[in-house]
């Protein structure tokens, strides 16, 4: 166990991708890979890192303006120095995505941006591991669809076994407790949240928790199809977000929830080529 534990800092503190976290005391040895960033994006739901790209090389995505001003108003200018106080940590359970999203990693370490993508891990509000059903995507379009809901698709025709991870215990124990650079005060935290179904399971955690007040502010994509028999439903679970952010009855909690579902750029065909940015050229203009 021991070694495990010591494995796995080894990995945090380099931002290799992550292997599946499946125990749950490596919640634990996780705190402090946040560590000296003053700001923080959340990719809940990753698939072919195209979020995390906006934020880092946001010159390439000229036609998605909403999400490049909201980092633009939460994280700064888009400038080198953005990209040196920011860090990214992403989540994406599907295995047949992870080759991608552990080269564009690597690239950006590299320049020493600190991204980092769990890979093969879906959040949750447990430690442990799933069934991932998941689209057997032949096309340019990736793998829109991969849930550890029970509710399925006709067309995922494929299941993996992922681990999962308490996004509230992570948000706690790495992201609040982070240590910030010396003289700094406590930076933004910025969530996309797009798990597709496991949202109505997220959400009321967080709120039960307090840990959703971690973050600044919070974009979700619903996905009301799986969850249409469910007691959990989109306007239960909406009206339960709504009345914990009430500013009169809790007035210390800072999150704000932003009506943005960005799905520009999502085909491989739209996106540039893996980033190998060398000294000659900025991906800032």
């Amino acid at each position: 166990m021991f070694s495990r534990v010591v494995c796995l800092l080894a990995a945090v503190e380099a931002f290799s991708v992550a292997a599946p976290i499946a125990d749950p005391s490596l919640v634990h040895a996780l705190a402090g890979s946040a560590d000296g960033c003053e700001h923080v994006y959340l990719d809940c739901g990753s698939n072919i890192g195209v979020q995390v790209r906006k934020l880092y090389e946001p010159s390439m995505y000229p036609k998605a303006r909403q999400v490049r001003d909201l980092f633009r108003r939460y994280f700064g200018e888009e400038d080198a120095a953005r990209s040196a106080r920011t860090c990214a940590f992403g989540w994406e359970p599907n295995p047949r995505l992870e080759t991608r999203l552990r080269k564009t990693q690597a690239a950006y370490n590299a320049l020493g941006w600190r991204a980092h993508f769990y890979t093969r891990t879906a959040l949750s509000t447990f430690d442990g591991t799933a069934v991932l059903n998941a689209e057997n995507a032949q096309t340019d379009r990736h793998a829109w669809a991969s849930s550890i809901t029970h509710a399925t698709l006709s067309t995922m025709n494929e299941t993996f076994t992922v681990a999962t991870l308490n996004l509230a215990s992570f948000l706690e124990k790495v992201i609040a407790d982070r240590v910030m650079p010396s003289g700094l005060e406590i930076g933004k935290v910025v969530m996309k949240l797009d798990v597709e179904g496991e949202e109505y399971k997220i959400i009321p955690h967080l709120i039960e928790t307090r840990a959703l007040c971690v973050i600044d502010v919070i974009f979700i994509e619903w996905h009301a199809r799986y969850v249409r028999q469910s007691s959990m439903n989109l306007p239960v679970v909406k009206a339960q977000l709504d009345a914990f952010l009430n500013r009169t009855t809790n007035p210390s909690c800072k999150t704000q929830v932003v009506n943005l579902d960005d799905e520009s750029y999502g085909r491989a065909r739209e996106n540039p080529g893996l980033p190998v940015w060398t000294l000659s050229r900025t991906p800032y203009r």
